[in-house]
């Protein structure tokens, strides 16, 4: 689901229709999933721009060790300084990746959401319990975390499978 399309999801029923707990239920959750998407989408831009300015950083860092290396004989105190950059961009670089782990896990709670919405405003689906079956195992394949499959087994009471 692209960013425009979370923020335009379809029109829940209008004031003139009959209320329903069904068709509210599926608004809720479309709104549910165009407020993550669009926190996501803002996380995205602002993970951007970090990451520019920590490879901006770098080279300029590489470029001032390469200096001093070639002025110095090799000061203790200028390479524990270096050591300590260099472990500081480390530290930037598992921050990204945690950022990367963060949005995969929300873009799991996304499609889950957008199945149960499915499950739920379709009538079929609604009253098929070895529909809701296999969703709940569609599910449990996208956890491809170990963290994601803990959590699912303790909810849901049921091994999640990831897809190889």
């Amino acid at each position: 689901m692209s960013n425009e399309a979370a923020l335009n999801p379809a029109t829940p029923a209008d004031a003139a229709d009959t209320w329903s707990h069904i068709d509210l239920t599926g608004a809720l959750l479309e709104l549910a999933l165009a407020q993550i998407k669009h926190a996501l989408a803002d996380n995205d831009e602002t993970m951007m721009a970090l990451a520019e300015a920590h490879q901006a950083i770098g080279n300029k860092l590489q470029a001032i060790a390469t200096a001093l290396t070639s002025t110095q004989s090799g000061d203790i105190a200028d390479d524990d300084a270096h050591s300590n950059i260099n472990q500081s961009l480390g530290q930037m670089i598992m921050a990204f990746q945690g950022h990367d782990a963060l949005n995969q896990r929300m873009e799991h709670v996304c499609e889950t959401l957008t199945m149960l919405r499915e499950h739920i405003m379709d009538e079929q689906l609604r009253n098929d319990e070895q529909a809701w079956d296999a969703m709940i195992d569609q599910a449990g394949k996208r956890c491809t975390m170990e963290s994601e499959r803990e959590v699912f087994r303790k909810v849901m009471n049921r091994p999640a499978t990831p897809t190889p």
